[in-house]
């Protein structure tokens, strides 16, 4: 599902950002068929956490 949402970025970008100097950036983690486990880890290796993380997954502990 967040593969498919991050497909709306852009727009969903534009239209958060209405009113802001500069425009809201957003960014996707969402690889098809991860586990949170690895997400997780993607969010630890980033240089700088973002002031805002929303998390879309499932409980799908056996599919990888």
């Amino acid at each position: 599902m967040a593969v498919r949402l991050a497909s709306f970025k852009k727009r969903l970008s534009r239209k958060l950002s209405l009113g802001f100097e500069r425009p809201i950036k957003i960014q996707s983690l969402a690889t098809q068929g991860e586990n949170i486990h690895r997400t997780v880890i993607k969010i630890k290796n980033l240089t700088k956490t973002p002031p805002v993380i929303i998390y879309l997954g499932n409980k799908d502990y056996n599919f990888e």
